[in-house]
């Protein structure tokens, strides 16, 4: 068996490698600090030249179409903003599919029951339907199939009325949550 035995008082560290590791972080330290500066510097040119040459470009496009943008006013911008909002309504019931909702009352109108008139209201997301139903219990089917379809959330029965000569219920019933 050999047994060492450390008599020294404290333990023995390498100060010279130790001193040249940390020199050697250091100038990697500084290495990299340099090149960070280098490279943030060239994109602070960069940014100066893109801003440069965007204002020129608008310059440009603002002396081709004739805007004065500093001749802007009030009832201009608010002109602008009624007719974006004209146009976003039009484009808003053009998005409006009839195929889904046309396809869903053939499957849920009973057959003593006929629809007259199907009008969309898109600010207020409904559907107003208009018909006639041969009897009551037609009627009270037709909106339970409304209900139970799940597509809306709710249906309300706005008007019904009798007509006397051929005894016809006509009805108009109004869907929310439509689309």
């Amino acid at each position: 068996m050999k047994y060492t035995l450390n008599l020294a008082t404290r333990s023995y560290v390498n100060r010279r490698a130790l001193y040249l590791c940390y020199a050697v972080l250091g100038a990697l330290l500084v290495t990299f600090l340099m090149l960070n500066l280098l490279r943030f510097f060239s994109l602070q040119s960069e940014i100066s030249r893109n801003d440069a040459s965007r204002t020129k470009i608008e310059g440009e496009l603002l002396s081709r179409s004739g805007v004065d943008a500093v001749g802007y006013d009030e009832t201009s911008y608010k002109k602008l903003i009624t007719s974006i909002q004209a146009a976003n309504a039009i484009l808003q019931q053009d998005s409006f599919r009839w195929t889904p909702l046309l396809d869903q009352l053939e499957s849920i109108v009973p057959r003593a029951v006929r629809i007259d008139k199907i009008s969309p209201d898109h600010l207020n997301k409904t559907v107003k339907l208009s018909g006639q139903a041969k009897t009551l219990q037609s009627l009270k089917r037709f909106i339970d199939n409304l209900i139970k379809s799940g597509n809306y959330t709710h249906v309300f029965l706005e008007a019904q009325s009798t007509e006397q000569q051929t005894g016809l219920i006509r009805f108009s019933i109004t869907l929310e949550g439509a689309f």
